[in-house]
């Protein structure tokens, strides 16, 4: 069974993966968590609210933690949530980069 499938989603499968990537890369100084990708595709607010706590008690270390998602961002008075990422891009090209091209 998939623990990552809608219903495998915050179960067992899926606890284990979130312990065993803390247990791995907790000791690591550079870790930042991303609990989950664009959450709102796959999941809804309250299983990324379950796995950020989760993660957060699985991390000895304390890492910086947050969720990757769009236009906004639903999590700000969570306790595991460290800050807050939003990504915008310009799918049509239109955008010019202070970089350049």
């Amino acid at each position: 069974m998939d623990p990552f499938d809608k219903a495998g989603a915050g179960g067992e499968g899926e606890k284990r993966y979130y312990r065993y990537a803390a247990a791995r890369l907790s000791a690591y100084s550079n870790v930042l968590w991303d609990v989950t990708n664009k959450y709102q595709i796959f999941r809804d607010e309250a299983r990324a609210n379950r796995m950020g706590a989760f993660l957060k008690e699985c991390d000895p270390y304390g890492h910086p933690m947050s969720v990757h998602g769009h236009e906004r961002f639903p999590f700000r008075t969570s306790p595991w949530a460290d800050f807050a990422m939003y990504q915008a891009w310009d799918e049509s090209g239109g955008h010019v980069s202070p970089l350049g091209r």
